[in-house]
């Protein structure tokens, strides 16, 4: 959904001074609209460009904390909160992964047992030293592949000057070239400095095993070379659903259900289970725009080190995240010496995975708030006050924008990853009685 700008006020002349001419806008029915990202850049540089503005010392603590807020809040809300953005999980990813995800209902559940993966047929030749003369058939040398009911016929030159790496480079270019279903490869060792062939099926599958074989009286390339010597056999997956019996596949792609695709990694004898749960990728962004908020709040306090407000600030912040920080460790989020907020992605993953992370941050079930999300998000709302009522913003220039609200519109903007309906940017040139060159309207 696109924010509306009225057309008919939008000119430089309106825009605060410091924000660059030239904003990239788009059509949308008879209104304007801008992204999200040029809305971030122009309240960027109206910080940046404006001196006196950033100079204030509490300039950027109103700044940061007003981001901190609106995250934290978001992380806590029942709608707005990617915990709530449902999709179909895998609780070990390390044998089974969900590559497509279908709109499946709450409460789908299945199990799979993974007891052999697909493979493809891998040849692998012997080794020559790479610049060493080839010793083996000159002159026009013929060789077969075969594969899925079909046979190539298929040649390559020999040179009596040929180095060893050379025929090989030659014997991959001529496979390459052709569509037999394969793929060779030269393969180098630089501390033995040797070379050596291999060629691998294109697809897994014993319907995609293959053959190579010289053709008999027109040379002995492959012999040579060694190339029909197979050091892993085209094998299919094998698998069973919900305790059921075992179901072959020539891939490790398979639909279980409702659409969805499982992809094999690995076999084991332990059922995996798949199920509806948090959008991890999604979750782990807004979890990590948490803790990059949360730091550069804390790094805008250390900034103002000696300063009454700053220095009460930074105890705040850094006894909220002590007193959670056993768990926030079990999340994924690890509280440094100084108070600040490390990732680690491992843990984190498996927080998401395992209802962890929701429960630190949702204790509530983002019907009431509560935890480190509402602690942190009232230590943001208070430092903010608290900043601006000490002079962030007294100056008569940053009077003429409204950076609280542009900040919590931007987070809209994020949290949704596209423009929020029904928020409106009126550009009034200055003339409503606050005297504001851009209202949000919310």
């Amino acid at each position: 959904m696109a924010v509306g700008i009225t057309n008919s006020v939008i000119n430089n002349s309106a825009l605060p001074s410091g924000i660059p001419s030239g904003v990239s806008l788009g059509t949308q029915g008879s209104k304007s609209t801008f992204t999200s990202k040029t809305a971030k850049n122009m309240f960027d540089a109206y910080y940046g460009k404006n001196n006196a503005i950033a100079s204030n010392p509490y300039t950027q603590i109103k700044r940061e904390a007003a981001f901190l807020k609106v995250v934290a809040e978001d992380i806590m809300s029942f709608s707005k909160s990617s915990f709530r953005k449902r999709t179909i999980v895998s609780d070990n990813t390390d044998v089974v992964q969900i590559k497509s995800k279908a709109k499946t209902p709450n409460g789908f559940k299945a199990e799979i047992t993974v007891q052999q993966i697909a493979t493809p047929q891998r040849n692998t030749g012997t080794p020559f030293r790479t610049n060493s003369p080839f010793d083996g058939s000159y002159g026009t040398n013929h060789f077969t592949i075969s594969t899925g009911g079909k046979s190539f016929n298929l040649s390559v030159e020999v040179e009596s000057t040929d180095s060893a790496k050379g025929v090989m480079e030659k014997m991959v270019g001529v496979i390459n070239e052709t569509d037999v279903g394969v793929f060779a490869e030269v393969k180098y060792d630089t501390s033995s400095k040797q070379s050596l062939v291999t060629i691998t099926s294109l697809k897994t599958g014993d319907l995609n095993a293959f053959e190579i074989s010289d053709v008999v009286g027109f040379g002995s390339i492959v012999s040579d070379l060694n190339l029909a010597n197979t050091t892993g056999d085209s094998q299919n997956a094998v698998y069973s659903l919900n305790g059921g019996s075992s179901i072959v596949s020539t891939s490790n792609e398979v639909n279980i259900s409702y659409g969805v695709k499982a992809v094999f990694r690995n076999a084991s004898n332990n059922p995996v289970k798949i199920s509806t749960g948090a959008d991890v990728d999604l979750v782990k962004a807004q979890i990590n725009r948490f803790a990059k908020n949360f730091n550069d709040l804390l790094k805008a306090a250390f900034a103002n080190k000696g300063d009454r407000i700053a220095d009460s600030l930074s105890l705040k912040l850094r006894s909220a995240v002590n007193t959670y920080s056993q768990t926030l460790s079990r999340t994924g989020l690890d509280v440094q010496a100084d108070g600040s907020l490390k990732i680690n992605d491992e843990e984190l993953q498996g927080a998401i995975v395992s209802g962890v992370a929701e429960r630190t941050f949702q204790p509530f079930g983002g019907i009431v708030n509560g935890g480190i999300g509402s602690r942190i998000s009232k230590i943001a709302g208070e430092a903010y006050k608290e900043a601006n009522k000490a002079g962030a913003g007294s100056m008569s220039e940053f009077k003429r924008v409204n950076p609280n609200e542009m900040l919590n519109n931007y987070f809209n903007f994020i949290n949704q990853q596209n423009m929020v309906a029904n928020n409106n940017i009126v550009f009034n040139n200055g003339t409503n009685g606050s005297g504001s060159l851009f209202d949000i309207v919310l």
